[in-house]
């Protein structure tokens, strides 16, 4: 009887174990037995009855021949049934181990595994001075500088390339001419003056010396100005002088005061009869009183705007009095006064505003103040840095060509069309064109005036007075009484200034002494008080053309000398306002000083003479490089629609930081010549303003290339490069191999390539890759096809395969599945590239060795990484792909479609697929991530190509948003309690290694959740660990880490900033790519463990 303790039970058959195995399993069990399992399953067949000739073997002991032999069959059943479980596994594709059983399998339902795709990048080549134009072939080859534990990667030229010196390092335009804006613009709110550049650094200019500036205003004298700031730039060979208005205001509001002050006194010499009119007072008397109230030049130029469109209904208001007019010649100073106003006016109005360079504007989402980063900015800082390069076209066939631009007027195919019929201009069509003066001269004059003078007799003594001959006094005595001081001098005290000469006339002045410089045609500034002015102090500065200029000898004001007597057009001083009569000293009596004390006008007055033309120099171009257009510094040829460019510089479009460079690929779509434009007013009606473009004075041709889109970021123009030379390459070397002879006797002929791994380039294709393998035979190119079993007898093609160590093998047909080789003497030749993968991804600047120099080629440098390499497919990646492959078929019509053909495109690690809406029309939106996560670059060939398969595959009405993933660190801490038999030095290894493969880039999936119970069961299920305390489970994105996120907190324990329930929407909501979180080895800390040791 069988106990219930089986202590008195002999051995039992075991064998054969159950082999059932349910759905979804990672490992099949198919093994009948082990060792144990077998030698006890014989042990127990001794004592059964159905073997009566084993009764006699009484022993069970090991050391017994009879057992040992019973243990060496259990030996060979339980290798048997190892590899036959095995065997079992490997005919599964979720439990095969072996990537070649994986392999095979696929091949069973025609998917070939990706073998990887090459990385791509864009070159920049240099070339030597005084060079002609270089071709720079097909396949030229330039290697990478490895950096300590990296292998040097070979890279080759995708097509030819024409190169020229002068297009090495294209940069943007550095200087422009001076315009009355640039000149008056405050420099600061505290600081309201202006600045102009002056050719030299030897100016001879110092603080507090006058300049003269003549903007070219019809009927306006040029302005004087103060100097405070002088730097001189040795470099530029310019120097920028700082000035302020005479008194110290803004020199814009200079200008308008001087305008008001000729129209109010136009307006004041009118007849009487006119004033009934209110002419001046609405004009003259308007312009004086509201200009003043304007305090920057903005306002200055927003009033213009406003009042000079009002002078039409002045004019119609002269019009309608005319009829009433009897006075001809009354009526002609009216209109001549209105028009002399308005002219003024519109001058004004085109010097402060109007007369502005147009520039780019800048991208969306630039500040012109830009704030520190903080919490309360941090999504725009973060936005405006995470923002993508622009995105050209594939290539120049895809460039879209207007005629319109093609063939306007200033398009760089009229000097081409020139050279190609005259070919003895093509040496000098361009510089001539660059060096041509197609526009007018600049109207602005820049004078320094070096003499300050003081008028004749400012230091003469005061008139004397003489004690006279007799006082009343004595006039009372009678006749014959006199004063016995007669004739003696008087106390200074009671001297009397002296009336003016009668030689002082109101447009003449006579200076201190001789000053030969001083010439007739120059100009002079007259400093003076103001006019009936009680404040003492107040000077006005009057602007006077000398039109005679003379050395003379004068005797007056008890004073004689020499003295250059300077006359003017114009008066500067009113002589019946300050002119006292002179002093009639009777001889009889003693008469007190006049009242008025006229000789002021002498003492106070300085003359600022000697004026000298300053040769002005453009002034630097401050404004950014942004939007789709660039002046360069000088006219280029040869530059056509279609060529690749590469814009490097230092970002300004980020806030609140600075240093921080980028780089864009472009493509040129439009060369022009030309000039800058300014606009103008050209006339007015009734209101309305109309403007006109005209080239900037002074300016010359220059060249202006047009992108086919605007850039993504604007760049600080002193740091701008524009590299010309730019052309494609990928990852590979070319390698020409004699594979062998060809034999007409042999079927499936192959042969293997000697180097490894070919290169496989990124296509448009449903692979997403495309072979650079080309083979010939007799000089006669045959082809890759996918199998044999659709190729007839007389198919020149031929099948590729890989095997685990990427050796690739080709095979020929048999004659019925694809023509047999002819028999010839090593005619089998194969021309490919090895290089392939990730090791292809290198960083920007790290291309730099010529490895294939044409001559006059002197460098070359690639400025922005090269991105889209990917390894071949993994074991597991491969095992994943399979049924995706036969899913999709080759057709996207599901929105799973997209995602699973994605998935299988080469170079692609995982892709998710949403349907959504716009607003009006449904869209696709793919998210993609690259294989092992690689950097996928929307200027990638990878991109590009995955782009143009979805639609090319997919519904052609069906539009597609292609994004890449954002990533999210995964940050875990846990406290682990282990067995006191195990070490943590041994332990958190383990641990560590389990974690990374279960929450790795590998396991998880886009827009997956993370389960902290999956954390903790990972951990636990490592041998010797009793239990885990998980302190953090949480996210980190680039949000919270610039806002200085601290994982230390656990999650949920963050304070977040309030969320409107319903957000404004202002502008379409976009759809965001999937996330991915996963743990990131190259950042140990991410992953904190930690011991609990009590």
């Amino acid at each position: 009887m069988k106990q219930p303790c089986d202590c008195c039970e002999g051995p039992d058959v075991l064998t054969p174990l159950p082999a059932d195995n349910r759905p979804g399993l990672s490992k099949l069990r198919y093994r009948a037995g082990t060792h144990g399992t077998f030698f006890e399953t014989m042990r127990a067949r001794l004592s059964s009855l159905d073997f009566p000739e084993l009764a006699a073997l009484k022993t069970r002991e090991r050391s017994d021949p009879a057992m040992a032999l019973l243990d060496a069959w259990a030996t060979v059943a339980d290798v048997l049934t190892f590899y036959q479980e095995r065997i079992a596994n490997e005919g599964y594709l979720r439990t095969a181990t072996e990537r070649r059983s994986i392999l095979e399998q696929a091949r069973l339902v025609g998917y070939r595994s990706r073998p990887g795709v090459a990385a791509s990048v864009y070159l920049a080549y240099t070339i030597e001075k005084d060079m002609l134009p270089v071709e720079i072939p097909r396949g030229a080859k330039v290697n990478s500088i490895p950096a300590p534990g990296e292998q040097m990667q070979a890279f080759e030229t995708s097509e030819p390339l024409m190169a020229r010196h002068e297009w090495n390092a294209l940069k943007p335009r550095m200087t422009q001419p001076q315009t009355p804006r640039s000149i008056l613009q405050p420099r600061s709110i505290q600081q309201p003056g202006g600045s102009v550049y002056l050719k030299g650094i030897s100016t001879n200019l110092k603080p507090n010396d006058v300049l003269l500036m003549d903007f070219g205003i019809d009927g306006a004298d040029p302005l004087p100005f103060r100097v405070y700031e002088i730097k001189p730039d040795s470099k530029a060979d310019r120097t920028q002088v700082f000035f302020r208005s005479w008194n110290g205001g803004d020199p814009a509001r200079q200008i308008i005061e001087e305008l008001a002050k000729t129209c109010d006194s136009r307006g004041h010499d009118l007849p009487e009869a006119y004033n009934a009119l209110k002419i001046r007072n609405r004009i003259g008397q308007e312009l004086t009183d509201r200009l003043n109230a304007r305090a920057t030049t903005q306002e200055l130029t927003e009033y213009l705007r406003y009042l000079y469109p009002k002078l039409s209904l002045w004019e119609q208001g002269v019009k309608n009095v005319r009829e009433k007019m009897k006075n001809g010649e009354t009526e002609e100073q009216i209109i001549s006064w209105v028009n002399h106003v308005t002219a003024l006016l519109a001058g004004a109005l085109n010097v402060l505003g109007n007369d502005a360079i147009k520039r780019p504007s800048r991208v969306e989402a630039t500040t012109a103040v830009k704030p520190a980063p903080g919490q309360e900015n941090i999504e725009l800082f973060l936005g405006q840095l995470k923002a993508p390069p622009s995105i050209p076209p594939a290539n120049a066939k895809e460039l879209a060509r207007p005629v319109k631009s093609t063939f306007s007027a200033q398009a760089e195919i009229f000097p081409k069309l020139i050279s190609t019929l005259s070919p003895r201009l093509n040496s000098t069509l361009y510089p001539a064109l660059g060096n041509a003066e197609v526009t007018e001269k600049p109207g602005i004059k820049v004078y320094a005036l070096r003499k300050a003078a003081s008028l004749f007799g400012h230091n003469a003594p005061k008139e004397p007075r003489y004690e006279p001959y007799y006082t009343e006094e004595e006039q009372e005595k009678g006749p014959g009484t006199f004063n016995p001081h007669a004739g003696n001098l008087r106390p200074q005290n009671e001297w009397c200034e002296w009336a003016l000469a009668n030689d002082e006339k109101a447009n003449i002045a006579y200076l201190d002494t001789v000053y030969e410089q001083v010439l007739s045609g120059s100009y002079a500034v007259i400093q003076r008080q103001k006019q009936n002015c009680e404040a003492e102090g107040e000077y006005v500065p009057i602007v006077k053309n000398i039109t005679h200029a003379v050395a003379i000898s004068r005797g007056e004001y008890g004073l004689t000398a020499k003295t250059t007597r300077l006359t003017f057009a114009e008066k500067w001083w009113d002589a019946k306002r300050e002119r006292a009569a002179p002093l009639e000293q009777s001889s009889l009596e003693a008469l007190p000083c006049p009242e008025k004390d006229d000789f002021k006008l002498v003492r106070t007055t300085t003359v600022y003479c000697q004026s000298e033309e300053l040769a002005l120099a453009e002034e630097p171009a401050q404004y950014e490089i942004c939007g789709d257009e660039v002046e360069l510094d000088g006219v280029y040829d040869g530059l056509e629609p279609g060529r690749w460019m590469i814009v490097s510089g230092e970002r300004t479009d980020l806030a609140g930081t600075s240093g921080i460079t980028a780089s864009e690929l472009v493509m040129l779509a439009e060369v022009v010549q030309k000039t800058q434009t300014t606009t103008q007013i050209v006339g007015m009606d009734h209101g309305d303003n109309k403007n006109k473009e005209k080239p900037l004075p002074g300016d010359k041709l220059h060249t202006f290339i047009k992108f086919d889109k605007k850039l993504a970021y604007c760049y600080k123009r002193e740091t701008v490069t524009i590299y010309a030379n730019v052309v494609k390459a990928t990852h590979g070397e070319t390698r020409r191999e004699v594979l062998g002879s060809g034999d007409a006797s042999k079927a499936f002929q192959s042969f293997e390539l000697k180097q490894f791994p070919l290169t496989y380039v990124s296509a448009p294709t449903v692979s997403g890759i495309a072979s650079t393998l080309e083979a010939r035979v007799n000089d006669i190119e045959w082809h890759e096809a996918g199998n044999l079993s659709a190729l007839g007898e007389r198919d020149r093609k031929f099948i590729t395969f890989q095997n685990d160590d990427e050796k690739t093998t080709i095979t020929f047909g048999n004659g019925e599945r694809g023509a047999r080789l002819p028999t010839g003497q090593e005619n089998i030749r194969a021309v490919y590239r090895s290089g392939i993968g990730k090791p292809g991804n290198v960083r920007a600047s790290q291309i730099s060795l010529l490895a294939t120099r044409p001559l006059g080629v002197k460098a070359v440098i690639n400025p922005i990484r090269a991105s889209g390499g990917a390894d071949k497919e993994s074991r597991d990646q491969a095992r994943k792909n399979v049924p995706l492959a036969l899913l999709a078929l080759d057709r996207l019509v599901s929105t799973s479609d997209y995602a699973d053909f994605t998935r299988t495109f080469a170079g692609i690690g995982k892709a998710a697929a949403i349907r959504s809406t716009g607003g009006r029309q449904h869209f696709v939106q793919v998210t993609i991530a690259g294989a092992e996560d690689i950097p996928i670059d929307e200027s990638s060939d990878l991109y590009r190509n995955l782009n143009a398969a979805l639609h090319r595959h997919g519904d052609p009405h069906m539009p597609i948003q292609l994004k890449v993933r954002e990533r999210l660190a995964l940050v875990i801490s846990a406290n682990v309690r282990i067995h006191p038999d195990h070490l943590w030095e041994i332990l958190e290894p383990k641990i560590r290694t389990a974690m990374l493969e279960a929450f790795g880039f590998e396991k998880l999936e886009l827009g997956e959740d993370l389960l902290l119970a999956e954390a903790v069961r990972v951990i636990q299920n490592v041998r010797g660990v009793i239990y885990v305390d998980v302190d953090v489970f949480d996210k980190i994105s680039e949000t919270e880490l610039l806002a200085g996120f601290s994982v230390s907190a656990p999650a949920g324990q963050r304070e977040e900033a309030a969320k409107p329930v319903m957000p404004k929407l202002l502008h379409r909501i976009p759809i965001e790519a999937n996330q991915l979180a996963y743990l990131a080895p190259e950042v140990p800390d991410t992953l904190i463990l930690q011991e609990i040791k009590t």
